[in-house]
C-alpha cells in the first residue's frame, strides 16, 4: 500500500488450539488480505473474517454480458460497503475519515445501489453542526482534531459544497422535501460565504494589470484561495507530479472552484423553488447566470498543463462531470471531482 498512514498492523498469536475470537476495540480495519502462518497444518475454512458496515437495503443489481464490467460494479458495491460505517469515509484501511468531497461525488451513485436515506440524511446534520460561523463547511466531517492544523483548509470547492449537493442529490432520488428544508439555511450560508470570498480578490497571478471589465468577471467566480482542485488527477501522475502534494491543485483549482461556485449557487436557487419560495430563488439564479457568463469569458483565466479541466468544464453547464474528455487512448485522466 502506498501513501501515509499505511503501516497499521494487528498481530495476533494463538496460545493453543482452542477457538479464538479477536475484535479490535475502538477501531476497525479494512483490508484485502490477512496473512496466516502456523507451526502445524490447519484448515483455511477454520478462519473467518467478519464484515462490519452500516447495512442499508439493496435496491438494485447490475448484471451484463461483460464479466469485467460486472466485477467492476461489484468492486464499487464492496467499496461502498467498506466506507459506509456510521459515517461515509474516504477509505476503510487508512485514514477512515469523513472527507466531504468523497461523499459529495458518490452520493448519487450510492443511492443507485442501496436505499441510503436513513444513512445519508443524518450526515448533513453532522455537517451543519461543524459548519463555521461564517458559513464555511469543513472538508472532513466529523472533524478529527488530530487532522487539524494551522495550515488545514477551512473550506474547499467540491468538499464544502457537499452541504448543498448531497441534500440536493437525496431530493432528486427520493423527492422528500424534508432534506431540503432541514439543510436550506446551511446551504445559503455556504453560498453566501463563497460569494464574499469571490468578491474579495482576484488570482495573484493576474496582478494589477486588469481592466475594469475583466476584474469584475474574476470577482464573480470564486477562483482564489487554497483549494484541493481536481484531487489525485492521473494526468498529473503521468507527468511525474506527486499526487499527494498540493502541486496539482495549484494547476487547476481556479477552474474547479468557479465551477462548484456556480453549481452550488444554482442549487440554492432550485431548492428555493422546490420549497415554494420563488422570490428567494431570483437572486441566486441570476448570480449563477453571471458566474457562468464570467467563466465562459474567462480570457486566459489559468494556464493549464494537465488535461483534467477540459473534461470538468461540463460542470459550467450545471450538469454532472460524467462527460470527462478522454484522450483517444480510452484513458480517464480526471481526478476525484472530475471523475464524479
Amino acid at each position: 500500500m502506498a501513501g501515509p498512514n499505511k503501516d497499521q498492523t494487528d498481530v495476533l498469536i494463538c496460545a493453543d488450539d482452542q477457538p479464538l475470537t479477536y475484535e479490535p476495540a475502538f477501531t476497525f480495519h479494512g483490508f484485502r488480505y490477512a496473512r496466516l502462518t502456523a507451526s502445524a497444518p490447519f484448515r483455511l475454512a477454520d478462519v473467518q473474517a467478519v464484515v462490519i458496515a452500516s447495512d442499508p437495503p439493496e435496491t438494485s443489481q447490475l448484471r451484463t454480458s461483460d464479466p469485467p464490467i460486472d466485477r467492476l460494479h461489484q468492486n464499487v458495491v464492496w467499496s461502498q460497503r467498506g466506507n459506509f460505517l456510521s459515517v461515509p469515509t474516504d477509505c476503510p484501511q487508512r485514514e477512515r475519515a469523513g472527507w466531504t468531497g468523497d461523499f459529495q461525488i458518490f452520493a448519487p451513485a450510492a443511492s443507485n445501489n442501496v436505499d441510503v436515506r436513513n444513512f445519508a440524511e443524518r450526515w448533513p446534520a453532522n455537517v451543519r453542526a461543524e459548519q463555521h460561523d461564517e458559513g464555511a463547511a469543513p472538508t472532513v466531517v466529523p472533524v478529527i482534531p488530530s487532522m487539524e492544523s494551522p495550515t488545514s483548509l477551512r473550506a474547499a470547492a467540491g468538499w464544502s459544497d457537499a452541504i448543498a449537493l448531497v441534500p440536493w442529490a437525496l431530493w432528486e432520488r427520493y423527492a422528500d422535501r424534508r432534506v431540503l428544508q432541514d439543510n436550506d439555511e446551511a446551504m445559503c450560508r455556504w453560498v453566501a460565504c463563497q460569494w464574499r470570498q469571490a468578491t474579495s480578490s482576484v488570482p495573484d497571478r493576474l496582478g494589477d494589470d486588469l481592466d475594469e471589465a475583466r476584474r469584475a468577471r474574476h470577482l464573480t467566480m470564486w477562483n482564489t484561495g487554497p483549494q484541493f482542485g481536481d484531487w489525485l488527477a492521473p494526468s498529473g501522475v503521468a507527468q511525474g507530479l506527486d499526487p499527494i502534494t498540493m502541486v496539482l491543485p495549484t494547476l487547476h483549482s481556479e477552474m474547479v472552484a468557479a465551477m462548484f461556485h456556480v453549481r452550488s449557487t444554482w442549487t440554492v436557487a432550485q431548492v428555493a423553488r422546490v420549497l415554494g419560495r420563488e422570490s428567494d430563488a431570483e437572486r441566486p439564479a441570476a448570480r449563477a447566470a453571471v458566474i457562468r457568463e464570467a467563466f465562459a469569458r474567462r480570457d486566459g483565466q489559468v494556464a493549464l498543463t494537465v488535461e483534467v479541466p477540459a473534461g470538468v468544464t461540463a460542470l459550467i453547464e450545471v450538469g454532472s462531470l460524467a462527460r470527462t474528455v478522454g484522450t483517444g487512448r480510452h484513458e480517464l485522466l480526471a481526478g476525484l471531482q472530475g471523475a464524479g
